[in-house]
């Protein structure tokens, strides 16, 4: 887990009215555990429908339909794959553990050119992306979220 999420997850924890060293990090408001239908209808939902708005608002690229927790975390390890990050790294962060696993999931990530490479980092770093490596400009969609369907 990178040190950022583990500290935004630990003040999370702690600003709950539920906080015992046994407490769920994320839970309903009952102190329930979340399931995978809540968690999409009260905040992936959400979150998708606000950057659905502000990607319209500024005439982007829109989010590809039927994103979930599942596509989310997908595109998670194929951005870390893309950026050249070791697998047994994409392992780890994803909670694998079968190597072999991993690497049938997402070899074909590892496929990408040094330009393709370059946008995808820049476009995760937030730089201009279209001007990072070769001529050739992808979309954000053709990127970011080329194995989310």
């Amino acid at each position: 887990m990178l040190p950022i999420l583990r500290d935004e997850l630990a003040a999370h924890k702690t600003a709950s009215p539920r906080t015992w060293p046994s407490s769920l990090v994320v839970t309903t408001r009952t102190g329930a555990p979340r399931d995978r239908y809540n968690l999409r209808q009260r905040v992936v939902l959400p979150v998708a429908r606000k950057a659905a708005e502000l990607l319209e608002e500024r005439e982007a690229q829109p989010l590809p339909a039927g994103v979930g927790p599942h596509k989310l975390r997908h595109t998670f390890a194929s951005i870390l794959v893309a950026l050249g990050n070791d697998p047994s790294y994409v392992m780890g962060q994803l909670g694998h553990t079968d190597p072999a696993f991993t690497l049938r999931v997402y070899t074909h990530m590892m496929r990408r050119d040094a330009g393709e490479r370059d946008r995808l980092r820049a476009l995760v770093e937030g730089a201009d992306w279209a001007q990072a490596g070769t001529s050739a400009v992808l979309s954000p969609s053709e990127t970011q979220f080329k194995d989310v369907a």
